[in-house]
């Protein structure tokens, strides 16, 4: 569902200021409360009817998936659609994917996928009760993530040092042993990585004019299924061949490369640079 996930995303976005990465983060704040907010309580509405009667669980996707669709209708586009020719939307969308921040946030996107797809396994055993334990730890870190970035209203240009604290969060959780620590560390984990999406998709954001959002975010989605069809058969064979601990350390790799990169351009998106062509 990522397409789907960007033109939301999009959706909200254009009707806000988007000037600077602060602006566009204190939005994306509030989206991910709201987004961690009503997951948790999903799940645990989950939990609950797969208990009672298992089926139940897909009608009860499908509710979520209608509501949201009602919602999304009801949700006034507040902003004058400009006319533009294709030759404008062309670069514009060439502009706003063809970035230093889009790269940011397809590695950022992907950095993560190592702890994600192992996590199950970190827990040393399969049941029902430990994969509501794993996903309400992506739940509260979520949530944990959006009040700490509200609270302390991390600058843009700080960026790579949250993309180091991700370096320390992936080793903890590739390190620890028992159930509770692995617990602790995920939520670490989740709770970093969110922040750093918010931080990067923050100066995203400043790059792209609404014109051209949901499309952009659609080609990031796209771009971000690609490398994660590289990346996944890579973990899983560091995971059989060197140990979990090795394949998620791999995440730290990548996290490296993002604070290499973010500290070098950590003055870009502090100020307006949307790209919006001339409307004909």
């Amino acid at each position: 569902m990522p397409a789907m996930s960007g033109t939301l995303e999009a959706l909200v976005m254009n009707q806000v200021d988007t000037s600077t990465a602060e602006k566009s983060s204190k939005t994306l704040t509030v989206m991910q409360f709201v987004r961690s907010g009503t997951s948790l309580l999903g799940g645990l509405a989950g939990v609950a009817v797969y208990a009672i009667w298992p089926p139940a669980i897909w009608l009860l996707g499908i509710a979520a998936l209608v509501g949201a669709a009602v919602v999304s209708w009801t949700v006034p586009d507040s902003r004058e659609a400009a006319e533009y020719t294709w030759r404008e939307l062309g670069a514009n969308l060439k502009t706003a994917v063809w970035s230093h921040q889009a790269l940011a946030l397809i590695l950022v996107n992907s950095a993560a996928l190592g702890p994600f797809m192992l996590w199950q396994i970190k827990f040393g055993q399969a049941s029902l009760w430990l994969v509501a334990a794993g996903y309400a730890a992506m739940c509260l870190g979520g949530l944990g993530a959006a009040t700490l970035q509200e609270k302390l209203n991390i600058p843009s240009r700080w960026a790579w040092a949250v993309a180091v604290a991700n370096i320390l969060a992936a080793a903890l959780f590739a390190l620890a042993q028992q159930q509770f620590f692995v617990w602790i560390t995920f939520a670490l984990h989740v709770a970093m990585q969110t922040i750093l999406i918010i931080q990067v998709s923050g100066r995203y954001h400043t790059r792209i004019s609404d014109s051209v959002r949901a499309s952009a975010l659609s080609v990031i989605s796209l771009a971000d299924s690609i490398v994660t069809a590289l990346f996944a058969p890579a973990v899983a064979a560091i995971g059989l061949a060197c140990g979990l601990d090795k394949a998620i350390m791999l995440s730290a790799a990548v996290y490296a490369l993002i604070a290499v990169l973010l500290f070098f351009t950590r003055n870009a998106g502090t100020a307006s640079e949307t790209a919006t062509p001339t409307a004909a």
